[in-house]
């Protein structure tokens, strides 16, 4: 740990303290190169030198550095920015989910006799059986029609999917569609356990 430390305080340009219970100044400067030590007083022995992989308490007449002013109207800014953006994909979202609910999908049985229409929500909205389906056995047409039926809700489903997601800038897509695969595989992992 004592490693890690030290690396984490040469990255945050900060020494680490040899006594983790004293706080340390902030110091300018890396760490590898902490700044020099004042000579001893004459007649007071200098202290013997940290072990090696520690950095030495620095001494009480080091000057301390203050840390840089923060902007409170630059910081207010980019908050600010962050808020319109926000608030512009919200409306962006809202006008492609509108978009989405109102497009239709249709598919089709293999020999043309079923059809069903699903909006975007997704709501059967038409269901079409030629007469000939009829002259089959009904077991065949109600296959006809559930397999017709999940073809187009999944087609809806899709279509939805790529609408709204068609709305979001590339970096937020690309996240948006990773929650969508992980939920996925959620869902997936939960029926297969029923």
């Amino acid at each position: 740990m004592g490693d890690e430390s030290n690396r984490l305080a040469g990255l945050l340009n900060a020494s680490t303290p040899a006594n983790p219970g004293k706080p340390t100044p902030w110091l300018p400067g890396p760490a590898t190169n902490p700044a020099p030590t004042p000579p001893a007083p004459e007649g007071v022995a200098e202290s013997e030198p940290a072990a090696s992989g520690e950095v030495a308490d620095p001494p009480d007449e080091a000057p301390v550095a203050e840390l840089p002013p923060w902007d409170p109207a630059a910081i207010s800014e980019v908050f600010s920015r962050t808020i319109a953006a926000a608030e512009r994909q919200q409306a962006q979202l809202q006008q492609a989910l509108a978009e989405a609910k109102e497009r239709t999908y249709e598919a089709e049985s293999a020999d043309g006799e079923v059809r069903v229409t699903v909006d975007g929500r997704p709501r059967i909205t038409a269901v079409h059986i030629d007469p000939r389906a009829l002259r089959g056995g009904g077991d065949e047409l109600g296959q006809a029609i559930a397999d017709t039926t999940n073809a187009a809700v999944r087609a809806a489903l899709d279509g939805t999917k790529e609408t709204l997601l068609s709305g979001l800038d590339p970096a937020l897509r690309t996240a948006v569609e990773g929650g969508i695969a992980e939920t996925g595989r959620a869902i997936g992992d939960d029926a297969e356990r029923r």
